[in-house]
C-alpha cells in the first residue's frame, strides 16, 4: 500500500518540529513507523530515536511493526515507550541524586489507597472516605497539572477544605520519601526535577537522544509536556501526532490546549493534516463531521472517505435500558437471518462497563453468541456470581 501525498510529506519531513493532525482512521501509526524507517535510511542512528505511545499495548504494537518492517538489525536501539516507562528509565541509576535509594518502589493504586487511609486516620477523618472522595485521584490531577499544589487548589472545588488537601498532599509525599517509593506521576515529575537540579544528567540524554515522536499527543498532560520540552528543546526535532477531536482524557488531566497551541511554542513547525479516512463510510463521516463542527475551539479539518456510500445512520429512542437492549438485539437477529450475516459481523459499543448487563442479558435470552471485549461478562463477575450463588 502506497502513501498518499500528505502521508508522504509527513514521512519525509525529518528535521525540526512537525505537527501532524491525524484524523480517525487516517493511517497515523503507519505514518509514524514509515517515518522512523525513513529517518534510519537517511543515516540517523536508531539509538537516537524515541517514539512515545500512550499505552503499553500501543507501544508494543508499534515496536512489533517496526521489527516486521525494518528487521532486527535496523530496528535495534530504537526506543519505543510510554511516557511513564521512559521516565522510569531516566530515574534508574540516577534517582539517588535526588536522595532516594536504589532500587526504589513504584506504588500501585492499592498501595496509594492504603497510605491515604492511614493519612485520613492521622487527621481524625474517616479512612473509608479516602476512596469515596478520590484522594489519590485528586493528588494525581494536581501533579499532572504542572502547577504547585497551592495554586492548583484555588481553581478546584474539592470535597474537603483546601488546607486539608494541602496537608494530605504534603504528608503523602513525606510518606513516599520515608519508604523510598514513588507513584506513577512521580515517574514524570522526578525526571524534570533531576534534569533541573543536575544539568549534567540532562546533557547526557541530549547527547543520546536527538529525535522524538509522540503519538496521541492530544492526550498529553502539562507535566508530560514539560518533560518532553526538556528532552527535545536542544534539537527541536519533535514530531507530534494527534487530533484534538479525539481528546478523551481531560477528566484525568490531559490538556487538549497543548496540541492546539503547539505552534506558539514552535513557530517554525510544519503542520500537516491527514484527512483521508480509510476506515469508515461516507455516511458515518458525514455524521461525525456534522457533530464535531459544533466545537468552536477545534482545529478546522474535515475527514474525507476512501469508502463511498454506506448505510444511513439510524437513531432509535427507547424508554429504558432493557428496551434499548431488546431493540438492538432484535435488529442483529433480523440481519443475521435476513442477510445471512454472522454474529461476529456486529459490535455493540457502550459508554461504561455497567451498561453491558442489559445487552448481555438480552443476547443470552435470544441465544445470540457473543463475547465481552476488555472486561468480564456481567454474569461472570465475582460479585455477581456471589449474589447468584447466595440466591
Amino acid at each position: 500500500m502506497s502513501l498518499n501525498p500528505e502521508q508522504a510529506e509527513a514521512v519525509t519531513s525529518i528535521h525540526g518540529p512537525l505537527l501532524i493532525f491525524a484524523g480517525a482512521g487516517s493511517g497515523k501509526t503507519r505514518v509514524i513507523t514509515f517515518r522512523i524507517r525513513q529517518m534510519v535510511h537517511q543515516g540517523i542512528a536508531p539509538s537516537s530515536i524515541v517514539a512515545v505511545s500512550f499505552t503499553s499495548k500501543s507501544a508494543k504494537e508499534m515496536r512489533e511493526r517496526l521489527y516486521l518492517m525494518m528487521g532486527r538489525k535496523e530496528s535495534r536501539g530504537i526506543v519505543v515507550s510510554t511516557f511513564h516507562a521512559f521516565g522510569n528509565r531516566i530515574l534508574q541509576g540516577d534517582i539517588r541524586r535526588l536522595g532516594y535509594r536504589e532500587p526504589f518502589t513504584i506504588l500501585d493504586s492499592d498501595d496509594q489507597l492504603s497510605i491515604f487511609r492511614d493519612l485520613y486516620r492521622s487527621l481524625k477523618m474517616n479512612p473509608d472516605d479516602a476512596k469515596k472522595e478520590g484522594a489519590s485521584f485528586l493528588v494525581s490531577l494536581c501533579k499532572n497539572s504542572g502547577q504547585t499544589a497551592e495554586n492548583w487548589v484555588q481553581s478546584r472545588a474539592l470535597p474537603f477544605q483546601d488546607e486539608i488537601f494541602l496537608e494530605l498532599y504534603n504528608n503523602y509525599h513525606r510518606t513516599l520519601r520515608s519508604i523510598n517509593a514513588v507513584d506513577f506521576d512521580d515517574l514524570i515529575l522526578l525526571p524534570q526535577q533531576l534534569f533541573k537540579e543536575h544539568p549534567d544528567v540532562l546533557e547526557r540524554y541530549h547527547r543520546r537522544f536527538r529525535h522524538f515522536l509522540i503519538d496521541e499527543f492530544q492526550d498529553t498532560n502539562p507535566s508530560q509536556y514539560r518533560l518532553l520540552m526538556q528532552l527535545s528543546g536542544h534539537t527541536r526535532n519533535l514530531c507530534v501526532v494527534g487530533d484534538d477531536d479525539q481528546s478523551i482524557y481531560g477528566w484525568r488531566g490531559a490538556d487538549v490546549g497543548i496540541i492546539r497551541n503547539f505552534e506558539q511554542d514552535f513557530p517554525e513547525a510544519k503542520i500537516i493534516r491527514l484527512e483521508l479516512n480509510y476506515r469508515s463510510t461516507q455516511q458515518i463521516l458525514n455524521a461525525a463531521n456534522a457533530v464535531v463542527q459544533n466545537n468552536s475551539r477545534r482545529v478546522q479539518k474535515v475527514l474525507r472517505p476512501t469508502i463511498a456510500g454506506g448505510e444511513l445512520l439510524r437513531l432509535y429512542i427507547t424508554e429504558n435500558e432493557e428496551a434499548e437492549a431488546e431493540t438492538v438485539v432484535a435488529i442483529i437477529r433480523e440481519k443475521i437471518s435476513r442477510d445471512n450475516r454472522s454474529p461476529g459481523d456486529f459490535a455493540i459499543l457502550y459508554r461504561t462497563n455497567f451498561q453491558s448487563r442489559a445487552f448481555e442479558q438480552e443476547l443470552r435470552k435470544q441465544n445470540v453468541p457473543h463475547h465481552v471485549v476488555g472486561g468480564y461478562r456481567f454474569f461472570d463477575r465475582k460479585e455477581v456470581k456471589d449474589v447468584i450463588s447466595y440466591l
